[in-house]
């Protein structure tokens, strides 16, 4: 799948979040982080931008990083498990412990109380937490975090990366195409790839996108 395939594997490759990738770069050049809450519309990089946080930190180990999605279990009871059985131990090599709390806004408002006092009193851990909706989100939380909002990637942005991905698999969608798919995906790059990709792959190439997408307009 392309959308595996040109995955960044660094924060410099991100498309797009230019101001939050400064900022965050120069937090990852101290070795350390404020906890952190991203939050926007699917598909904005959100989570990816949380991986390669954790990534550049802890130097491409797995060792101390621990990650719940909360749309699988929004209780109480896994937050226990995963979270705060996980900060009792040690870290190893005295690195930072990241837990990446992914689509937090799933969780259950006394799940999310729960994870206060960790949050303050916790020296070696550092949460970054992902939403779609901030407002499902406790002031509590939200007060001990340093707060992004995800937007879109603009237009500009998408179709560069979409004719890289595009020159690079040897496709013949067009440029009219390419610019039908980054206006009609609103700012949803991993959306893009993936249409990109589909009507690549198909038999009428990007015919039917097109005709999709005229009809809409």
């Amino acid at each position: 799948m392309w959308i595996e395939k040109y995955k960044p594997k660094s924060l410099g490759e991100v498309v797009g979040h230019e101001g939050l990738k400064s900022i965050v770069g120069k937090y990852i050049e101290q070795r350390d982080i404020p906890h952190f809450l991203f939050f926007g519309k699917p598909g904005t990089g959100k989570t990816l931008i949380a991986e390669l946080v954790a990534k550049e930190l802890l130097g491409g180990t797995n060792d101390n990083f621990i990650e719940m999605n909360a749309s699988d279990d929004r209780t109480v009871e896994k937050v226990r498990k995963i979270v705060l059985n996980g900060i009792k131990h040690s870290t190893l090599n005295g690195k930072l412990r990241i837990i990446l709390l992914d689509e937090a806004d799933g969780l259950l408002v006394p799940a999310q109380e729960i994870l206060r006092r960790p949050m303050e009193k916790s020296s070696k851990t550092r949460f970054i937490i992902t939403a779609n909706e901030v407002k499902s989100i406790i002031e509590a939380i939200k007060s001990r975090c340093m707060s992004f909002e995800f937007k879109g990637v603009n237009k500009e942005d998408m179709l560069r990366r979409l004719r890289f991905i595009r020159d690079n698999e040897h496709s013949t969608i067009s440029d009219r195409e390419l610019e039908l798919i980054a206006t009609n995906c609103n700012g949803d790059l991993r959306q893009a790839i993936t249409e990109l990709e589909k009507a690549s792959m198909g038999d009428d190439n990007g015919a039917e996108i097109v005709k999709r997408y005229l009809q809409r307009g």
